[in-house]
């Protein structure tokens, strides 16, 4: 009875030690994606990679975002 607790406490820490926040940015010309276990930070990430590769005087949003 341990040791099934043991292997699963042990599966589920491996399977949640990869999950990660996966957002995604979108203009006009060109897209971002940013991965962190933190929202917020995913976001910022995405939006930095888009920003990077889109001309001036266009914007960047977030069009999704999931747990993966």
């Amino acid at each position: 009875m341990i040791r099934a607790a043991v292997l699963t406490a042990l599966l589920l820490a491996s399977c949640t030690a990869n999950a990660v926040w996966v957002a995604r940015a979108d203009s006009v010309t060109a897209y971002g994606v940013g991965y962190s276990d933190d929202l917020e930070t995913a976001k910022r990430r995405a939006l930095y990679e888009c920003g990077i590769r889109t001309p001036d005087f266009y914007v960047c949003i977030i069009t999704s975002y999931y747990w993966r």
